[in-house]
């Protein structure tokens, strides 16, 4: 079939039967304007350029040769030099975001036009090796070097459509899109965000500090614990490196006349981890997986008394009730916006001291009996001040 270089681009598969193949052939003009043809083919391996028409000069043939063992699972083939859009023997270095195996070339290309941080690839013709770079070539890398074995392409190069049925995903741009089939695709993590995506880049890990990516591209990097990493929903937390305590008084002196011990009422209060929602950057204030209390628990980050009665002002005797927030060592601070309100009878918010860049929130409240809680979520933010050393957890690769 001949198409006139003005024509738009239309596709024709054809069915292989006997071999269980589509095969299709892609003539590229310029960049995108490329033309699928039927054409016949029976094993993975170089086809012939078809010749245009009429009196104009046979532009470049390139050919695109899908192989299907079976539907669900693709092998493309090619030869680096039936493909123009590849600088043989070069490599963008320093810009790798993702690494894995390819079954060729053109399967690397589709990865990278599968995920949306890619702006272009290095792929090992000899290994197998497809690495997916977050730069193009002329942005923030100048110049590609030499490497044996490699080719690189920027992705700008390649038509869209040969992501497949990856070509409208909806990953996040910590994810690339993986085919299950010709009509289905599942979101894989590129890097990991998530104990569940520890999982998936490293199986059989157990519990632990692990790296984890948070935030828009360029990704944080927080260390977080993973827990109950042997379930289907492993759980994110913080450790504390230092104590992170809360002291509810076993005393009351009403209008500040005279203390009355109520031993009762004492309730001491320690976490040594706090629950953690990544996605959100808030802490899961009412976990206590890993906490210890003397008589209940309480959420993390409540100070409280049942000590004497406030006005507008704080009474003559102050409030007893205290909570210190320390996340010092941990790489991560409260937001500066982050406020508190009282709640209670007669209750007043005393004072709320920031140090250490919001590392460090020391809470006074109280009330009859009253407190102080976060004004909606507790959120945290990574402290860019406090640079944790690479060697303290593990660096988890995906791919």
């Amino acid at each position: 079939m001949v198409q006139h270089p003005s024509s738009p681009p239309t596709t024709e598969y054809h069915k292989d039967n006997t071999k269980s193949k589509w095969v299709f052939n892609v003539q590229q003009q310029g960049h995108s304007d490329d033309i699928l043809q039927q054409n016949q083919q029976t094993d993975c391996g170089q086809t012939t350029p078809h010749k245009m028409g009429y009196s104009h000069v046979m532009r470049i043939a390139i050919v695109f040769i899908i192989c299907v063992y079976p539907a669900h699972t693709e092998k493309m083939c090619s030869k680096s030099d039936d493909l123009p859009q590849l600088t043989k023997s070069q490599r963008l270095p320093g810009k790798v975001l993702f690494s894995t195996m390819a079954d060729g070339v053109m399967l690397c290309a589709r990865l990278c036009l599968g995920a949306s941080l890619c702006g272009s690839f290095n792929f090992n013709m000899k290994t197998g090796v497809c690495e997916l770079n977050d730069a193009t070539l002329g942005t923030e890398v100048k110049e590609v070097i030499h490497a044996e074995h490699y080719v690189f392409s920027d992705v700008n190069s390649w038509p869209k459509r040969l992501a497949g049925v990856c070509v409208n995903h909806s990953c996040s741009e910590s994810q690339y899109c993986q085919p299950n089939n010709d009509s289905d695709y599942s979101c894989k993590p590129l890097v990991a965000t998530s104990c569940s995506d520890v999982q998936q880049c490293q199986p059989e890990s157990p519990d632990g500090e692990y790296w984890l990516n948070v935030g828009s591209y360029p990704f944080n990097q927080i260390r977080i614990y993973c827990h109950e990493m042997n379930t289907e929903n492993p759980r994110e937390y913080v450790t504390l490196m230092n104590e992170n305590y809360g002291f509810y008084p076993g005393l009351r002196s009403p209008g500040c006349t005279g203390d009355v011990s109520r031993p009762e009422m004492e309730n001491h209060r320690w976490f040594q981890k706090i629950r953690f929602d990544v996605k959100h950057m808030t802490v899961v204030r009412n976990d206590y997986t890993f906490s210890n209390w003397t008589s209940k628990a309480t959420p993390y980050g409540r100070a409280a008394d049942c000590y004497t009665t406030h006005g507008d002002s704080v009474a003559v005797c102050g409030t007893k009730g205290r909570f210190t927030i320390d996340l010092r060592g941990t790489g991560l601070a409260v937001v500066p916006e982050q406020t508190w309100s009282k709640d209670g009878f007669m209750s007043i918010i005393q004072s709320i001291s920031r140090s250490h860049e919001g590392s460090v929130i020391e809470l006074r409240c109280g009330g009859f009996c009253g407190g102080c809680d976060p004004v909606g979520s507790l959120k945290l933010q990574v402290n860019s001040n406090e640079n944790l050393p690479s060697n303290s957890t593990t660096t988890v690769m995906c791919g």
